[in-house]
């Protein structure tokens, strides 16, 4: 074998050596789908780095579980874990790192189609009598849409969540209620928006202080809902509401389409 075909070989088994290890590609996005440049990108054992326009990025595939985590101003951190392929040479397949924004206010955010939408609190009212009374809201709920999740900021801490006993419930309209007289039951209106049926959900802590994701574990039907606390939309004491400051006497009412 001549000299010149011992070098070729030699140079093709460097090339073969060198080859450059398969690449993980990803996007960053906000949670509707939009792209977001300038975003840090960490991947254990790897150099942090940023994403380019469209948000995309790369990093080296390496053994074992991959974790990402992602960030940028104004939106909230948000973390993936993936397995790659059990192939060394088969690349992953492009991932996707969605980031929630960070609300301005304090409260109820619907996740809408393309932005948040804003739950306003609304002052409950009670009607009737020492013998029973019924609580609710006075008009309709402003927001519509059909969201499946809510973005949830308050200070208060999950423990403090859960001694406060944070619920959804399922309104329905009632125009009209039996309450007790000095002379027996009387129907009188009422007209209020009252809880019917309770609505389970799970409430998970977002990785930056005060916020929560709300997520029903069911999809809501078409129809009234309201977040609120310490019973107010569900108990029958005439002096509930009373017990607390005005400012405390309040639920987020919402309707989904």
């Amino acid at each position: 074998m001549s000299r010149s075909l011992h070098t070729l070989l030699a140079m093709l088994l460097t090339l073969s050596a060198c080859k450059d290890p398969p690449m993980v590609d990803g996007k960053v996005q906000d949670i509707w789908g939009n792209p977001l440049s300038g975003a840090t990108i960490q991947m254990d054992g790897a150099e942090p780095t940023e994403s380019a326009d469209g948000g995309a990025f790369s990093f080296p595939q390496s053994e074992g579980p991959l974790r990402f985590v992602a960030g940028k101003d104004g939106y909230i951190k948000n973390t993936l874990k993936i397995m790659p392929p059990a192939d060394p040479e088969a690349e992953v397949a492009d991932i996707v790192i969605k980031l929630y924004p960070v609300t301005e206010e304090q409260g109820f955010h619907a996740v809408g189609a393309t932005s948040y939408d804003d739950i306003p609190q609304m002052t409950l009212k009670t009607v009737g009598t020492d013998l029973g009374a019924y609580t609710g809201l006075p008009s309709d709920p402003e927001v519509a849409g059909g969201n499946t999740e809510f973005v949830f900021s308050s200070e208060a801490s999950t423990s403090e969540l859960s001694r406060l006993n944070l619920q959804l419930h399922r309104l329905e309209f009632k125009p009209s209620a039996t309450v007790a007289g000095v002379t027996g039951d009387v129907d009188v209106k009422i007209n209020l928006w009252m809880a019917v049926e309770s609505v389970k959900f799970d409430l998970t802590v977002m990785p930056k202080e005060h916020f929560y994701l709300v997520t029903p574990q069911e999809a809501l039907a078409p129809g009234r809902y309201a977040f609120h606390t310490q019973d107010m939309l569900t108990s029958k004491d005439p002096e509930a509401l009373g017990k607390l400051p005005r400012e405390l006497q309040i639920a987020y009412p919402f309707e989904i389409k």
